[in-house]
């Protein structure tokens, strides 16, 4: 039986770029509650311009996974089915950083909400 089944499931997806540089894949679930992040891809889509690319997944304004943005790449990931956790009443934002020209990204979870 999965460890997971009496909490409710999420998922979100969210594209960044050079304009927007900052959006929340996951809005933050509310008072008392935290996302655990069971997997997700992140596709750079568009490479950085200028060296120094950088695309990071973060928790609220920390960052926990980083990537280089400056070439075409797709990037999988999964944990266990009982997820990485993220902080209380935290988004989860993904984040283009570092070049003269952000690259574009795209960036879907999923996961569950814990109480």
């Amino acid at each position: 039986m999965s460890f997971n089944y009496k909490y409710p499931i999420t998922s979100g997806y969210t594209t960044v770029n050079n304009g927007t540089q900052t959006n929340a894949v996951l809005a933050a679930p509310g008072a008392n509650k935290l996302y655990r992040v069971t997997g997700g891809i992140v596709i750079v889509q568009v490479a950085a311009a200028g060296g120094g690319g950088i695309v990071s997944l973060q928790d609220g304004s920390t960052n926990v996974l980083r990537w280089d943005a400056n070439s075409l790449a797709s990037f999988l990931f999964a944990f266990t089915e009982i997820g990485l956790a993220f902080g209380t009443n935290n988004a989860i934002n993904i984040v283009v950083s570092g070049a003269a020209t952000q690259a574009t990204v795209y960036c879907a979870l999923t996961g569950y909400i814990v109480q």
